[in-house]
């Protein structure tokens, strides 16, 4: 088995975070070299935390009481390896009927096939993958249509500020990368049926924040992009990308001016391929009626 190769694209507004992680992960790959003190240090970049959310959703239809997303953020990935085994292992345990990707899937344009053949492994009947994308999916100029066509022969769909609608009337809104301005919430809502529940896929999490731009409400809101601050330091507060606004780490975030969020912190890394205090995620999300 041979571990996941990790790409890094940063812009230079988040310059700071890079020297911070540099200088920090160097310290910490030093300490990690010495003998292991004992099961379950800091040190977990490969210690994927499976979990389940319970999300209480007001007037939701009995059809959808239960239904489960699974949420892949970040994987950043170069080829496949333990980590993303362990997602496949989960999704296929689980059995979630929605999977979505929250962005930041490619580390590389030479991870296309990787990527095709990860999303492929998820795919089920019954099952809906859905994806949209994030700053280091732009970075990596691959062409929409043709990220849009691997997505599909993968038995996966692309959203770029659009909506489908599912079974049982879940409406999912995917809205492209802010960090890179190509999100677009009005167009993504453009012919937008009405739908008993409605979720916001999009990869960096401050738009859920923002004052300006179209007023929309939906039952859930799903990002990616912090990695929880990926190394987390004691005393110090996290570290994360710009984009990720004033206030958003990880976990849940029942007040956004757009309805209940939650942030995952993601299954790769950025920068270095290492995580402090900060395990990769894979949240499984269930609807419940409040």
């Amino acid at each position: 088995m041979f571990l996941t190769s990790r790409g890094s694209c940063f812009s230079s507004r988040s310059l700071s975070r890079r020297r911070f992680l540099a200088l920090v992960g160097a310290a910490a790959c030093s300490v990690a070299a010495l003998p292991p003190l004992g099961a379950g240090g800091g040190f977990d970049t490969y210690a994927l935390d499976i979990h389940e959310v319970p999300i209480p959703v007001r007037r939701l239809p009995r059809s959808l009481e239960g239904l489960t997303i699974a949420h892949i953020t970040d994987t950043h990935l170069g080829k496949l390896g333990r980590l993303e085994e362990r997602v496949v292992t989960a999704i296929q345990v689980q059995n979630p009927t929605v999977v979505v990707f929250t962005g930041d899937m490619l580390g590389s344009r030479g991870a296309l096939p990787a990527l095709a053949e990860f999303c492929a492994a998820l795919a089920a009947p019954g099952r809906h993958v859905l994806a949209i994308r994030g700053n280091h999916d732009v970075a990596t100029h691959v062409p929409v249509a043709d990220l849009r066509a691997l997505y599909r022969r993968a038995g996966a769909r692309l959203l770029v500020n659009e909506h489908c609608v599912l079974d049982a009337g879940l409406a999912i809104v995917g809205t492209e990368d802010s960090v890179t301005k190509h999100y677009d919430l009005r167009l993504a809502l453009l012919g937008l049926p009405a739908a008993p529940v409605r979720i916001h896929l999009s990869h960096a999490p401050a738009v859920f924040d923002w004052i300006h731009g179209p007023t929309a409400f939906f039952a859930l809101c799903l990002p990616g992009h912090t990695h929880g601050g990926q190394i987390r330091l004691p005393f110090l507060p996290p570290i994360v990308p710009w984009g990720a606004g004033p206030r958003f780490v990880a976990g849940w975030y029942p007040d956004t001016r757009m309805g209940p969020a939650y942030v995952s912190r993601g299954v790769g890394t950025s920068g270095i391929p290492l995580r402090v205090n900060c395990p990769p995620e894979l949240p499984f999300l269930h609807l419940t009626r409040a």
